[in-house]
């Protein structure tokens, strides 16, 4: 995002985003972190706290993992949010912050030339 009067651009080779990515779940960490973009409120907005996950195999008991008391923090849950939703959401302020997404384009060098 913008800082001072210097902009970033996000390159990515592939055209699309990553919608084909299986991600499920913004950890609280990285909700924390989003905060000042606004983002954050977004994805309350749109996801549903998890405060457990319960695995299961076929011919073995369901194993359950709950996060009540054992994640201090100030989200203490995973966010279920898809990976679309959450790439279209850090999209928009990236672009709103005045940077923009480049897709199809492959950096194949880059050189610092500022001052040391």
């Amino acid at each position: 995002m913008a800082v001072g009067c210097v902009t970033h651009s996000y390159i990515q080779k592939i055209n699309a985003g990553l919608e084909a990515d299986a991600k499920i779940a913004v950890n609280p960490r990285t909700l924390e972190i989003l905060e000042p973009t606004g983002v954050t409120e977004k994805m309350l907005a749109l996801g549903m706290p998890m405060r457990g996950v319960r695995f299961s195999q076929r011919s073995k008991p369901a194993r359950e993992i709950l996060f009540k008391g054992q994640v201090r923090h100030k989200y203490p849950f995973l966010l279920a949010l898809s990976q679309a939703t959450t790439e279209r959401l850090l999209a928009e302020a990236f672009e709103k912050a005045g940077d923009r997404i480049e897709r199809r384009i492959e950096l194949i060098a880059c050189r610092n030339e500022g001052e040391s």
